[in-house]
């Protein structure tokens, strides 16, 4: 990006240089250089943008990871316990589904469209994982201590 600044302010540089006896074509080209050389920076700069923010999204998408991880060991103490855990074992696949799917689209988001899908995605993770929270309170009734509090 550092690059294209740069030569966008060349192409300024040898704009502004030119005389006053300067002709329209020559004045053109000059106006078309930095035209094409701001386009350049443009692109490098969105792309350095959606980079950043698929980024974002994957991170979060690995900490939705991390909470099914904790889900499923919960759900193996409440198994343990003879607590009935089918309910809250399809609510951790469908997170995990979800999930998977927005790692999937945040990995590979490139453009705005493909950012957007991977945000809905995400989204949708997060809706998956409080039904699953929630489900793991119901089914759980303060019988297995989860994290540093019992419910």
């Amino acid at each position: 990006l550092d690059a294209q600044i740069q030569n966008l302010k060349d192409k300024q540089d040898a704009f502004k240089s030119l005389s006053q006896n300067a002709t329209n074509e020559e004045l053109k080209a000059k106006a078309q250089d930095i035209k094409q050389a701001w386009k350049s920076a443009k692109e490098a700069a969105t792309q350095i943008i959606h980079q950043l923010s698929s980024n974002k999204l994957v991170k979060a998408s690995e900490k939705l990871e991390a909470l099914a991880q904790k889900l499923t060991a919960v759900s193996a103490k409440l198994k343990e316990k003879g607590i009935d855990t089918a309910n809250l074992d399809a609510r951790i696949e469908e997170l995990k589904t979800q999930v998977e799917a927005a790692k999937n689209a945040s990995a590979n988001a490139i453009d705005k469209k493909s950012l957007n899908q991977a945000k809905k995605d995400l989204k949708n993770a997060v809706e998956k994982a409080k039904e699953a929270v929630k489900e793991l309170k119901t089914a759980n009734k303060g019988k297995v201590q989860v994290g540093n509090e019992t419910d």
